[in-house]
């Protein structure tokens, strides 16, 4: 608990910083419309069409449990308004990866063909067969 207090009142003290992790938790636990929710339901469905149901269903089941644990950090962040620690400073490279990492995941969970595509050519290149021809 002593942990969660940590991002308590973040949002307010560093609301760019907030958002990224609140973006990047959604992803974690496969919320659309991010990365992450590509990522898992690419690896579901990979898992059903070589018919591991049990493996698929314990996967999702997993996530949404997963989901719990996000969304404490968030409503930490968000709705605790209780402060520990020192003033979080971002500095301006700190933003810039922040900002190019949140656009990446986004981008890449509403246009994932191209990361379907380069994990495709990675398979390719290190002599693995296709990687699946539903991304076709």
């Amino acid at each position: 608990m002593e942990a969660l207090c940590a991002f308590g009142g973040r949002a307010g003290r560093n609301p760019f910083a907030a958002f990224a992790l609140l973006v990047f938790m959604r992803s974690r636990g496969g919320s659309p419309p991010t990365a992450g929710c590509m990522g898992k339901f690419w690896l579901f469905s990979a898992a059903i069409d070589a018919h591991y149901y049990g493996l698929a269903v314990i996967g999702v089941l997993n996530s949404a449990i997963s989901l719990y644990y996000y969304i404490r950090i968030v409503v930490f962040m968000y709705l605790k308004k209780d402060t520990i620690g020192s003033e979080p400073v971002t500095s301006p490279a700190l933003a810039v990866v922040l900002g190019v990492a949140v656009a990446a995941t986004l981008v890449l969970g509403v246009y994932p063909r191209l990361l379907f595509e380069l994990a495709d050519l990675s398979a390719r290149t290190l002599g693995a067969a296709v990687i699946s021809a539903s991304i076709r």
